[in-house]
């Protein structure tokens, strides 16, 4: 019952995201092996990425020292914006 808890959990803190404190979610979705809330705050962090840059949520995961955190933060983020370009291009060629 518990895993079905942290499922529910996922899901609610994945539908409620916000710029100030999707960095800190995303955090706490890599300490508690959390891949639904770890892949949508990839995805929010993707799409506003210059506003999640300026927050202080932001800058402590950067100087946590976690550079394995950093590391899989900026090839997520990096990932979701190729996603989201080649989508956009094949939405243009379709048209």
């Amino acid at each position: 019952m518990i895993e079905e808890l942290k499922q529910h959990c996922e899901q609610h803190l994945s539908t409620s995201l916000v710029v100030l404190s999707v960095a800190g979610r995303f955090e706490v979705a890599c300490m508690h092996n959390a891949p639904e809330l770890k892949n949508s705050c990839l995805k929010f962090m993707a799409d506003h990425y210059f506003e999640v840059t300026k927050t202080n949520d932001w800058k402590e995961l950067c100087n946590s020292g976690n550079g394995a955190l950093i590391f899989e933060a900026t090839c997520g983020i990096a990932k979701n914006k190729q996603e989201q370009e080649e989508n956009a291009k094949k939405k243009i060629r379709l048209s």
